[in-house]
């Protein structure tokens, strides 16, 4: 066995160093799988062993010379230049490793560290105690012995010996998903996995989802561009929608970027790996890559870009892949890696992918709109990314469900159109199928008209669709129907046996000032035994509680109601329907939960309510009837004010309070927070223009 020795070199204090540019376990990590990447690894691994202290990071690289051994401490320079590209085996990488940071890395874990590593048939093998190191008043004479002999071994490992409490902390850490998602998907690079092996878990890079596979019947857009083509892509279902040009600012870099975006129902977010939440709100958003590697940095292209503004152009449901790639001496980071040093090219990235963030937000939802509009507001999803190969035939035949058409009814129900439970049905070609080809039975029998009568009496219903491929045969695809009595008081805190009820399953008292006692007054006169002396005075009162609600509501949070409103631009049968200047602030509200699905889920959560109850609930042509009926009772016109009509009017009158109660009850912080589109003359002219 040879010996040799090697000096430890510091420019600055090693205390500072330790404390300040190792921040955190993710960093420290990275900086350690860094350097497996710089020897052209094809794997390393992180393993905690459960039978002692201690951690071992191991790969399959090229290992240390001498000469590197000798460099690898001298801590203020590195013989790397961050982001040269370098061959070696025909594997092309960018450079990651500087300053030396990876020897400092290692003590994050833990005290005394071992290397052992194997370069040119000979292992090297040498150790360093922290401790020994901090008592040292000179460390530029502190020499470190090298061991070295044969060896026919490849690869690095090095041995951390820990203790109890930084184990514990460690494991804590990597039982979170989007911690170990984030170290395991810390390089795009397809020839380098990166694995993890704790005493509890094991993951590995290869179990990391493809991206652009993830939830694939809620996808909407795939977007796509690369600066060597300088061409900027759009797809929905596959098919391109958009491609226009588009030249980045600065020559010193490369930019690869690829997201998907989504329209997410209530409980889909949780589906998404945790490798795209962020810090601190844990909202979705693509990755940064810098030269390969996981940039820690969630503001360089944010999804929530259009948060603060009341811009219809919004669509921050995505996650994907933003890849940037520089040789460049300007690209510098801080200490943490969490950002840019500024410099021209930093800010010409920045700027860059500001602006690309923009135009797919805004082209996205300008072709979201158009899709509605010409769909009869109906948003087809499913895979974006286009088919690789377009001759790919489908191995099975489908009938898919829409998830958004609601299951749970209250009687009695309304008509229901079996049809719209149909999402998408395609054949054994990939090819789809027009739903009228599906048969539909209720119960077992065969429904002619596909129509599900009104249900008056609690049941559950079987609903199925059969479809009969050419190829493969039968697919049959099946729900149920769920139809039961739930009529809960809504009240404005003592009234028994109220007119006014909600579907939820606990009763709801309204707190906007006097809608409480107008409630209150009304349920006593509608209890009284000639209620029908009653009418006209309940008539003008719930069209107080409507105005009453939507005024507070307005004066309280303007940014719902849009003021840029342009009557010219209203089709004949919509300018009608505003000219009763109740009615068209009542519609314009209703609409605006129609059209953001995001501030409906809002209220559900607020009221316990399931997001579909609630979407049923929006029928504007009750509401306008609700709303016409207090208009007569204002006008005395006493001849069509009847119980019945009195009651349906008070049923929709009680929904638009709470709705408008539940929204005055969102301080406007957790408003700004959910993004919201306004409603647009065209949305009047689709909702009520006919």
């Amino acid at each position: 066995m040879f010996m040799s020795t090697a000096n430890i070199k510091v420019s600055g204090n090693i205390i500072g160093e330790l404390s300040t540019k190792i921040p955190s376990n993710i960093f420290a990590l990275n900086e350690l799988i860094k350097n497996s990447y710089d020897a052209f690894g094809d794997k390393v691994t992180i393993k905690i062993e459960a039978d002692g202290q201690k951690i071992v990071i191991s790969d399959d690289g090229y290992g240390m010379s001498a000469e590197a051994i000798s460099k690898l401490f001298h801590l203020a320079h590195s013989t790397k230049k961050y982001g040269m590209e370098v061959t070696y085996k025909d594997k092309k990488r960018y450079t990651q490793g500087a300053k030396g940071l990876g020897f400092l890395a290692t003590f994050k874990f833990g005290s005394f560290v071992k290397w052992v590593t194997n370069h040119n048939d000979i292992e090297y093998t040498f150790e360093v105690d922290k401790q020994r190191l901090i008592g040292q008043d000179d460390l530029l004479g502190y020499e470190i012995q090298v061991n070295e002999r044969p060896s026919q071994k490849e690869g690095t490992e090095i041995h951390i010996t820990s203790s109890n409490e930084i184990i514990e902390d460690l494991e804590s850490y990597l039982l979170e998903a989007k911690n170990f998602e984030k170290i395991v998907g810390a390089f795009t690079d397809k020839d380098f996995s990166i694995n993890i092996e704790t005493p509890s878990k094991s993951y590995s890079t290869e179990q990391l989802k493809d991206f652009k596979e993830i939830l694939a019947d809620r996808q909407f857009i795939y977007a796509k561009y690369n600066s060597v083509e300088n061409v900027l892509q759009l797809y929905h279902l596959g098919e391109l929608v958009h491609e226009e040009e588009y030249l980045l600012s600065h020559k010193d870099y490369r930019l690869d970027l690829e997201l998907v975006i989504f329209s997410l129902l209530t409980g889909d977010k949780q589906l998404i790996p945790g490798l795209f939440y962020r810090e601190p709100d844990n909202a979705i958003t693509p990755l940064v890559f810098i030269n390969n590697n996981l940039f820690n940095n969630f503001t360089l292209f944010d999804s929530n870009i259009f948060r603060q503004t009341r811009s219809g152009s919004s669509l921050p449901q995505m996650i994907g892949e933003i890849k940037v790639y520089s040789s460049s001496e300007l690209l510098e980071f801080n200490s943490d890696r969490t950002n840019f040093v500024e410099s021209k090219l930093t800010k010409a990235i920045q700027s860059d992918l500001r602006e690309l963030n923009k135009k797919i937000q805004s082209l996205g939802s300008t072709y979201k709109k158009t899709y509605k509009k010409e769909h009869n507001k109906k948003l087809k999803l499913g895979l974006a990314r286009p088919q690789k190969n377009k001759e790919y035939k489908s191995k099975t035949a489908f009938i898919q469900i829409d998830r958004q058409q609601q299951n749970n009814f209250f009687i009695p129900s309304e008509q229901i159109d079996l049809e719209d439970f149909i999402y998408q049905v395609k054949n054994s070609t990939g090819e789809e199928v027009d739903s009228n080809e599906v048969e539909i039975k209720v119960n077992g029998e065969i429904s002619e008209n596909r129509v599900l009568s009104s249900i008056e009496k609690p049941c559950e219903i079987k609903v199925e669709f059969k479809y009969k491929d050419e190829t493969t045969g039968d697919v049959v695809s099946a729900i149920e129907l769920s139809f039961k009595e739930l009529a809960s008081p809504i009240s404005g805190g003592n009234s028994e046996k109220p007119l006014f009820t909600f579907p939820v399953h606990s009763s709801y008292t309204v707190s906007i000032p006097n809608v409480e006692d107008l409630i209150n007054a009304i349920n006593l006169a509608h209890k009284s035994k000639n209620k029908r002396k009653y009418l006209p005075l309940i008539a003008c009162s719930l069209r107080t509680i409507f105005e009453i609600s939507v005024k507070t509501l307005e004066k309280e949070h303007p940014r719902l109601f849009n003021n840029q409103f342009n009557r010219q631009l209203l089709n004949s049968g919509a300018k009608r329907e505003v000219n009763d200047s109740l009615w068209k602030k009542v519609s314009e509200l209703l609409i605006l939960l129609k059209e953001n699905q995001n501030l409906v889920s809002a209220v559900t959560n607020l009221i316990d309510m399931e997001y579909s109850s609630l979407n049923n609930l929006l029928q504007i042509s009750h509401f306008k009837s609700a709303v016409k009926t207090t208009h007569l009772g204002a006008h005395q016109s006493l001849n069509y004010l009847t119980v019945p009509t009195i009651e349906h009017a008070a049923k929709y009158c009680g929904y638009f309070a709470v709705i408008c109660d539940v929204l005055h009850s969102l301080d406007r912080t957790q408003l700004s927070a959910i993004n919201i589109d306004l409603v647009s003359e065209q949305d009047f002219n689709h909702h009520l223009g006919s």
